[in-house]
């Protein structure tokens, strides 16, 4: 489009000391979250697995309701808006992509995301997580604007979500710990006469041989 201004590109990296198996699971319990009130509703409407890649592919719909500035809502930017996310996992590589595009409002401005969470290239009990945000206004002479003030909420937002991914994966972890800690293991019993009389004879037969 014409009229679109050069867009705005959001990218950051940051490193989860969880294993991805922990951090994957945190992943589908993310939202909705009274720490992530912008995030109101998730729907799953299609989830399919092939056998062949391995791939777990899973389609929802994520409802956002998000407190706009009356300059942006003059312009016809819905505060409730909607995002198509699709989310590729594969446990045999320990990969999880997901990427999410809003519907609601894309003819004034598109939001691509592309998240993805890989085993950490140095710490195998860590999880390495890349996320990548493109934002592209279509408003004449506010373009820029746009785009600018997207960039900035979306950063925002973005650090809230980090955030409480941190706090499941410490949950997880510690009732991981719990359900450890429950676990009552038989206490070995000894018969400890016959292990003197084994420490006996052992004894004499270091001595007879250390005679010979």
């Amino acid at each position: 489009s014409s009229s679109a201004q050069i867009m705005r590109i959001y990218h950051t990296e940051h490193t989860y000391k969880h294993p991805w198996s922990t951090v994957s699971s945190a992943f589908w319990r993310k939202y909705p979250n009274k720490d992530a009130p912008h995030v109101t509703a998730v729907d799953t409407y299609s989830q399919n697995y092939d056998p062949d890649s391995g791939d777990l592919k899973t389609e929802r719909l994520i409802s956002c309701n998000r407190d706009m500035p009356c300059w942006l809502k003059s312009l016809g930017i819905p505060s409730n808006m909607r995002a198509a996310e699709v989310s590729v996992v594969n446990a045999s590589r320990r990969e999880l992509i997901m990427r999410t595009r809003n519907i609601t409002g894309s003819g004034l401005m598109v939001v691509e995301e592309v998240c993805r969470y890989t085993v950490h290239p140095e710490n195998a009990e860590w999880t390495h997580y890349d996320q990548e945000a493109r934002i592209t206004a279509f408003l004449p002479a506010f373009s820029a604007s746009v785009e600018q003030y997207g960039l900035s909420s979306f950063a925002s937002q973005a650090e809230k979500g980090r955030a409480v991914m941190e706090q499941l994966c410490d949950k997880f972890a510690e009732e991981y710990k719990e359900v450890l800690s429950r676990i009552s293991l038989p206490t070995p019993t000894f018969d400890l006469s016959r292990l003197s009389s084994f420490s006996l004879t052992s004894s004499t037969t270091s001595s007879s041989s250390a005679s010979a």
